[in-house]
Order: structure tokens, then sequence, then C-alpha cells
């Protein structure tokens, strides 16, 4: 996944919470970031590159998320 124009991204990691797995209906943490901006900011879209996984460490989703966004992650950490 590369960048989008000139959208926003945001970049979802965690297990099931982040994923909205306990709530019903069924409602991502970044699903309601978005929502809560009217699914912009300013005059830029919000997309949501959701790559949490239910039950996946965290160390999968880091190495996940610098293949999104094309980073060498070697030698770094993900906060």
């Amino acid at each position: 996944m590369r960048s989008i124009g000139d959208a926003f991204e945001i970049y979802a990691v965690g297990e099931s919470t982040m994923m909205g797995a306990h709530t019903r209906p069924k409602i991502s943490i970044p699903a309601l970031v978005a929502a809560m901006f009217g699914g912009r900011v300013g005059d830029r879209p919000i997309v949501v590159h959701m790559l949490a996984r239910a039950g996946h460490p965290l160390y999968a989703q880091m190495i996940a998320f610098g293949e999104a966004n094309g980073l060498k992650m070697r030698g770094h950490t993900l906060l």
C-alpha cells in the first residue's frame, strides 16, 4: 500500500480491540476516528489501512506497517 494521492492516511496496528471485534455492531477504532472527522481532514479524504490482526504478535504488524510504507525496518522501532 502506497500513499493515496493527497489522502490523510490512518494505519491501524493492534489486535481484536483495534479491529472492533468486541463491539456490536463491529466498529473499529480507526472507523470511529474517521467518522468523528466526517471522513475528511480539511479537504483530504481519510483512508484507513487496517493492519491489525487478532492473535498476531505486534512484531508481525510492525513488519506489515513497514512494507505498507516502503520502509526498511531493520534497526528501527515502531512505537
